[in-house]
């Protein structure tokens, strides 16, 4: 429904914003999809928001990557 599309967009313009330079903004909005699709995945228990629950973990993980942080990295 509206929250996994929303949880999706934001999971894009975290992308942009990372491809842009703006880490700050990227994380701020990783953090925001990651919070909008575990509150989906804990209503719905569907193996689909589970997975996608699991890109925000991959997400977070590159903007640790990209900023040079491997311990953040490896933790997401």
């Amino acid at each position: 429904g509206y929250r996994r599309k929303l949880a999706r967009c934001h999971g894009y313009l975290g992308d942009a914003q990372l491809t842009l330079g703006d880490d700050t903004a990227a994380e701020r909005t990783y953090l925001e999809a990651k919070q909008i699709r575990q509150a989906v995945m804990t209503q719905t228990g569907d193996i689909k928001d589970v997975c996608m629950h699991a890109r925000d973990f991959g997400n977070l993980a590159t903007l640790a990557e990209h900023r040079g942080d491997w311990t953040a990295a490896e933790v997401n």
